[in-house]
């Protein structure tokens, strides 16, 4: 039997409680070492006085207030300092600062000023606050770009961005933090309380058993220390697991009953006008120019490597094209998302694309893998209701749990939710690359017909490398990029 996240083996632990029991039997003076069975025993002698759980009611109150409050600070200050730059730089000296400065000199520079009652709750804060914000600014920087960037495309509110991005990348860092922080936490506050000597306190009891040199009491308070660091360590565990999993879904949005399915965008023809993208020296797209007709399927074909998800990123403004040369007329771009450049003079321009919402099928599947099917596609579109969402999907045939995670689906699973989440917002410009890859012919020919279904009269580009899926999606234009 092992504890996994410890790697903690019974028979080790066995091991060594016998030979610190022996180590006692053979020195055979308690005042100097107390062997497990007398800790135990006079532990249990403990336990029925009403002062030993007043002692570990103050110390479990107020070591607790104090994690707890460098749980909500680090997490807060870490999220602002992701937003905002500057408040990372003014936090990192003071952040600097608690991580260097020993424990005794924060707990004596404390008593100067608060009441000893109150030094615990102070120290373990200023331990555990640094590891907490350290560890949770990192969760939240490994937040998948491009899930950001696919959250942007459908316009999802902040909220849902936070539940289907944000949470998941925070959750293993934070969990991390909080294993630490919660052992570092009582540790300083009971070094605090034995400084400080606050009556009622656990670090009284030990100050205490020091003076009267009562060993078994030192060792006996010293293993509940111990065990309330690890009991307060599965609590905090188990509200951080039942928390995540009740972020970690799309809620219903309100007045879901009154919205009655999608509005009807506009459409119209999207012009690509000289269009160039260079990576690395290379040009991948070279002075692209066309015109897709409003409320038709068009497609875009050329072998692997040669621009088309370029191109697509291109008229979705998710990239912007090649500054224009000195003395060239250019145009400003977009950013992606479809916000405006700042003016910037492109080599290129699309336009028509600011006038209609845009839906898309990405070359990767760009799903948010903690949550369930559903809450992918809800987050589409923000009054999509579960009802819906589920509907939307067993029309693709996937049918079944809803509450089912994404990650236990398969691959080709995993494609038809992508392209339901495309399907279910607002969009009059549907951009489809490589949309059917990984299914076999049958569920292309069904997801096909679900496309042209939703999509009818609305604008389609589609990006391929096969001649049949473009049959099967009624092109009314086929183009090539070679």
């Amino acid at each position: 039997m092992m504890n996994r996240k410890t790697g903690l083996k019974i028979w080790a632990v066995a091991f060594w409680l016998a030979v610190w029991e022996i180590l006692s039997m053979v020195l055979d003076r308690e005042i100097f070492l107390v062997g497990p069975v007398r800790v135990v025993m006079r532990l249990a002698e403990l336990l029925p006085s009403g002062g030993f759980w007043a002692s570990v009611g103050f110390s479990l109150l107020r070591i607790t207030c104090g994690y707890l409050l460098a749980v909500i600070l680090g997490v807060a200050l870490a999220a602002a300092a992701l937003k905002h730059e500057r408040i990372r730089e003014l936090l990192a000296p003071l952040l600097t600062v608690m991580r260097s400065v020993p424990v005794a000199s924060f707990i004596i520079l404390a008593l100067i000023c608060l009441p000893s009652k109150s030094l615990s709750v102070l120290i373990s804060f200023l331990i555990a606050m640094p590891v907490i914000y350290g560890n949770a600014y990192a969760g939240l920087e490994s937040a998948d770009p491009k899930l950001l960037e696919m959250t942007k495309v459908f316009g999802a509110r902040p909220g849902n961005v936070r539940r289907a991005v944000y949470i998941p990348a925070l959750y293993p860092y934070l969990a991390s933090a909080c294993r630490t922080a919660i052992g570092m936490a009582w540790k300083a506050g009971t070094a605090a309380e034995v400084i400080g000597i606050p009556r009622g306190s656990i670090g009284e009891k030990l100050q205490q058993a020091k003076i009267y040199l009562e060993t078994p009491d030192l060792f006996a308070w010293t293993l509940v220390i111990i065990l309330l660091s690890a009991a307060t360590e599965k609590v905090f565990r188990l509200i951080l697991d039942q928390g995540f999993g009740r972020l970690a879904r799309i809620p219903e949005p309100a007045g879901t009953a009154a919205r009655g399915g999608r509005v009807e965008r506009a459409v119209f023809a999207i012009k690509a006008e000289n269009l160039s993208k260079t990576y690395g020296g290379s040009k991948v797209i070279d002075s692209f120019t066309h015109v897709f007709p409003a409320g038709s399927v068009t497609a875009i074909m050329a072998p692997s490597g040669a621009g088309k998800t370029t191109l697509l990123r291109l008229i979705a403004g998710l990239e912007e094209p090649d500054p224009a040369e000195d003395g060239e007329p250019g145009a400003s771009g977009r950013k992606a998302g479809g916000e405006p450049g700042a003016g910037r003079q492109l080599q290129g321009s699309v336009s028509g694309t600011d006038k209609c919402r845009i839906s898309m099928v990405f070359q990767e599947d760009r799903l948010c893998e903690e949550l369930d099917a559903v809450s992918n596609v809800m987050l589409a579109r923000n009054d999509m209701g579960r009802a819906e969402a589920e509907a939307l999907l067993a029309e693709l045939g996937l049918g079944g749990d809803p509450d089912k995670k994404l990650s236990e689906y398969s691959g080709g699973m995993k494609r038809r939710v992508a392209i339901a989440r495309a399907l279910a917002a607002d969009y009059g410009l549907l951009l489809l690359d490589e949309p059917f890859k990984g299914l076999d012919g049958e569920l292309k020919a069904l997801c096909a017909e679900k496309i042209l279904e939703s999509a009818a009269g609305k604008t389609v580009i589609l990006v391929t490398h096969d001649s049949a899926e473009a049959e099967l999606m009624n092109c009314g234009e086929v183009i090539s990029l070679c």
